[in-house]
């Protein structure tokens, strides 16, 4: 063994490591399972006008109302504090009210949500004289009365508004966030913040379709994107511009404690009328999201998953060089082959498929110059300009 050097007390010690038994493991303190946990960080990132803030607030009063909602299961009633800096009081009452109103929460459900007020500039940090990111002023009441009412998690909306700090400086974007996190820690809660994506053409469940400097992304530790339903999507799922006005797609870009999901899940907005008509007009409609399921057997498919289909399909079939549309017998030509094969559905299901995507364009028949037989034959191709996927193989 090396000669050890001359001091007092180790800097550092090394223990081994003994297996203990699992049953005295704590379990991971979810409060949302997939969503938000205690002591961690969440996000939503979503472009403007997407639908992030109202999302936040219906997930905050299920969380309220001990409810599930969409994917994630609510393992109890929470109480929960919000910080909003793009709407007033007045909106969101409006909001909130409409959020109740439609899912049927009651005052008691309410008296668990709290609304963080504040006659100081809404900054929870900022960078010092020296550079130094540090948290303000705001930062430690609100902690301080976070503690007091012992909330279960705080959603912040959105973060950029909440931070005095250069958003493409990573340095100054990681020192915001570890005090976000340390907020989380020291009060034993989830902190869910919403955050725009960068400008440009964006792919869900993308992390790094979030604005500014990367950092932010390895700081959260469950993130998911909010999109909405864009043309070439509509078209594969067999819906008009009119039916796919509203629709937005949630998917998961990070799941550090879990099984990260590669499907999508749906939202829908649904009108809610508030009962404050005056002479003026009707009440307020406010747009309050729910969960969507399409009748087509797309509607939960990820991108990757749907471009994989397109490329077996254009890829062709060795036998018979290019797939068809014409199913007969044991055909081994007919394209729907490649559906079920891939997504482990039945004959009906993947015609289903095939249909709309020819309808729609995206699977057109035309002309080709067979391998193994004279002559040109009718196959099927994809018209890549129609992928719905905006990233993906034009």
């Amino acid at each position: 063994m090396r000669n050890q050097p001359d001091r007092k007390e180790p800097l550092v010690q090394l223990r081994q490591y003994r297996l203990r038994d699992e049953i005295t493991i704590p379990r991971r303190s979810w409060l949302m399972p997939g969503m938000l946990m205690r002591k961690q960080v969440a996000a939503l990132v979503a472009a403007g006008g997407v639908g992030k803030s109202i999302l936040s607030l219906t997930i905050a009063m299920h969380h309220c109302a001990g409810r599930n909602f969409g994917p994630w299961k609510t393992l109890d009633k929470y109480r929960i504090a919000v910080l909003s800096t793009e709407e007033d009081e007045t909106e969101l009452d409006r909001r909130l009210h409409a959020i109740a109103k439609h899912y049927g929460f009651s005052q008691e459900d309410a008296d668990r949500l709290f609304l963080i007020q504040s006659g100081e500039e809404p900054v929870l940090a900022r960078a010092n004289n020296n550079g130094l990111i540090e948290a303000t002023d705001l930062a430690r009441k609100m902690t301080y009365e976070a503690h007091q009412f012992e909330v279960d998690a705080v959603v912040l909306d959105p973060l950029i508004e909440l931070i005095s700090v250069p958003e493409n400086d990573n340095s100054a974007m990681k020192g915001a966030a570890a005090l976000i996190r340390e907020m989380a820690r020291d009060l034993n809660a989830g902190v869910l913040l919403t955050h725009h994506t960068r400008k440009g053409s964006t792919s869900p469940g993308d992390i790094d379709a979030s604005r500014g400097a990367s950092s932010l992304a390895g700081l959260v530790r469950t993130a998911h994107t909010l999109m909405p339903m864009n043309e070439n999507e509509a078209r594969s799922f067999g819906l008009d511009e009119e039916d796919a006005a509203g629709i937005f797609r949630c998917d998961s870009a990070k799941a550090n404690y879990s099984a990260r999901s590669g499907r999508a899940h749906w939202f829908r907005f649904v009108t809610v009328t508030l009962d404050n008509a005056d002479e003026h007009g009707g009440g307020d409609e406010i747009g309050v999201p729910v969960s969507w399921k399409g009748t087509s057997p797309l509607f939960e498919k990820s991108y990757a998953a749907i471009t994989r289909v397109l490329k077996l399909i254009d890829a062709g079939n060795r036998d018979a060089d290019r797939y068809g549309f014409k199913r007969s017998g044991n055909s081994k030509r007919w394209v729907g082959l490649v559906i079920c094969d891939e997504w482990d559905c039945n004959d009906t299901q993947a015609g289903e498929i095939v249909d709309i995507w020819k309808a729609s364009g995206l699977l057109y028949e035309d002309n080709f110059e067979a391998s193994k037989s004279r002559g040109n034959r009718r196959g099927c191709f994809v018209d890549w300009s129609l992928n719905p996927d905006p990233e993906g193989p034009k």
